[in-house]
């Protein structure tokens, strides 16, 4: 529930900020639980389909859950090798 929570005002707080500053909605990076307890990484869109930010707004959700994964894999692997490459007692270049 707590999440929950956190992704509302998050969500909330950047439309209040998009309407202040008269600007267009920037994408989001969120992390969703579904139902099946998987975690999801998502980039969240909105476009007012009203005048006003209290207007309908049509809501688009990018599922981007694969491209992240294989950034953290690149990452760790590249900290891996890093790790091996700091530690040979005689570099070859």
């Amino acid at each position: 529930e707590h999440y929950r929570a956190s992704a509302i005002e998050s969500w909330n707080s950047h439309l209040d900020d998009c309407a202040i500053n008269q600007s267009s909605f920037v994408p989001l990076d969120l992390k969703i639980h579904c139902k099946n307890q998987a975690v999801k990484s998502i980039i969240a869109t909105t476009t007012p389909l009203d005048k006003g930010v209290s207007g309908s707004q049509l809501l688009v959700l990018f599922d981007v859950s694969e491209k992240a994964n294989l950034f953290d894999a690149l990452t760790e692997s590249r900290n891996i090798l890093q790790s091996i490459i700091e530690t040979i007692p005689m570099r070859i270049f």
